[in-house]
């Protein structure tokens, strides 16, 4: 590619992903809320999920425990049956109750801040479990539940409550399982990071029209039809049609309603998830490119690990594994991370990692770098700059060709 062709297409996918992000700004608002609901319900003291509705939330699973385990193959997802009360029920009857006033009294922009803000939950833990568990489903599907509650309840996240959070359906389970593990961030992966320096928040803007492609099932739907996996096609196509079919009811019915309540929430899962992928695969080894514990960041002590998605190595290694597996698992190939120099870190989250990277915050990023080599702090900022800067494809490639993306 020429430079001058190199520079437009950047100044194309800047322009385009500025857009996207313009168009999300209110995400932005609606999370700092969230957050700030959050910092209030524990009074700005301790750490995230420390507060009294996450307490009473706590309270309530633990009463329930017992009733909610026959419905579930794993005891410690017996929580995941109030997960399913609140968000395929309580958020659809807000929804419902949204829309009649909307009908009856016309669209009221503090109705639809506040019905976000409900939905998303204090620090986003609504959304954190909506998404967390539309992955889990899509990897294990109905062998989350007991039988016969699998057939009832094995699509409910990416289905049904998906709606009300901008997930496609067929996203997680084909998209991201049959794509994203099997090509694992190379030039194939429809939602890699690999090809820019991750420390760079332009580049991360330029990522948007990559991950919306992805997000609306067409970069899927495109690869895999390349590949003349048309199965997989024809559901990844039933899956937007479903969903568009839900924008378009809605539109139908008032067309600000549609875009306040169905599709800024889709929006809002371009954004989030994008900034979350690139945390988890925003450190590269440029020595050895295929070290998967390098490519895939792992968190320990992390201080909003939802379901154990911070060991996204073992996550990687082992993608149908439950996740009470996780910590086992990492103890397993304990030794392989620290002689493999894993990409590791302690005493944060995916969301402050991806503010980390963009915005070149190396310190931080060295201080909470776990390593047993006795490196000084400057050698561990050489260390992060090095793995976040490394390029394994496109023209900004820098590194040595691996396997995994020939």
């Amino acid at each position: 590619m020429s430079k001058n062709k190199l520079q437009l297409r950047e100044q194309g996918n800047l322009f385009v992903g500025a857009l996207i992000l313009i168009v999300s700004l209110p995400v932005v608002l609606m999370a700092a809320i969230a957050t700030l609901w959050e910092c209030i319900d524990r009074k700005f003291k301790g750490t995230p999920g420390t507060g009294f509705l996450f307490r009473m939330a706590a309270a309530f699973n633990k009463k329930t425990q017992s009733f909610n385990e026959r419905f579930v193959t794993y005891k410690e997802d017996a929580y995941m049956m109030n997960v399913i009360i609140l968000l395929a029920v309580l958020v659809p009857i807000l929804f419902t109750l949204c829309l009649k006033y909307t009908l009856t009294y016309g669209f009221s922009l503090t109705l639809c801040l506040i019905y976000n803000v409900l939905r998303l939950g204090p620090f986003m833990i609504n959304f954190a479990y909506a998404y967390a568990l539309s992955h889990k489903e899509g990897h294990m599907g109905k062998s989350l539940y007991k039988e016969p509650y699998g057939i009832l309840f094995q699509n409910v996240f990416n289905w049904f409550i998906g709606l009300f959070y901008g997930i496609l359906p067929s996203t997680f389970a084909i998209g991201h399982s049959k794509n994203h593990h099997k090509y694992n961030n190379s030039h194939l992966d429809i939602i890699s990071t690999a090809d820019r320096p991750r420390d760079n928040f332009a580049n991360w803007v330029r990522y948007l029209p990559r991950f919306t492609l992805y997000a609306t099932n067409v970069s899927t739907v495109i690869q895999f039809y390349k590949e003349r996996n048309y199965k997989c096609c024809i559901n990844m196509i039933v899956g937007s049609l479903y969903f568009i079919g839900f924008v378009v009811f809605c539109y139908n019915i008032h067309p600000l309603f549609a875009f306040g309540y169905v599709i800024y929430p889709f929006f809002e899962n371009v954004i989030l998830l994008a900034a979350i992928n690139w945390s988890w695969h925003a450190f590269i080894d440029p020595v050895n490119p295929d070290n998967e514990y390098a490519y895939n960041i792992t968190i320990r002590f992390g201080t909003f690990n939802i379901l154990e998605e911070d060991y996204h190595v073992v996550h990687h290694q082992y993608p149908g594994a439950h996740w009470t597996k996780h910590g086992e698992l990492y103890e397993k190939h304990k030794e392989e991370y620290e002689k493999q120099k894993a990409s590791m870190f302690q005493d944060t989250h995916a969301f402050e990692v991806f503010g980390f990277v963009a915005f070149k915050q190396y310190d931080i990023l060295a201080n909470k770098l776990m390593t047993k080599e006795n490196l000084t702090h400057e050698q561990k900022v050489e260390f992060v700059k090095s793995r976040v800067r490394a390029c394994t494809w496109g023209p900004f490639k820098n590194v040595q060709s691996s396997s995994k993306t020939d």
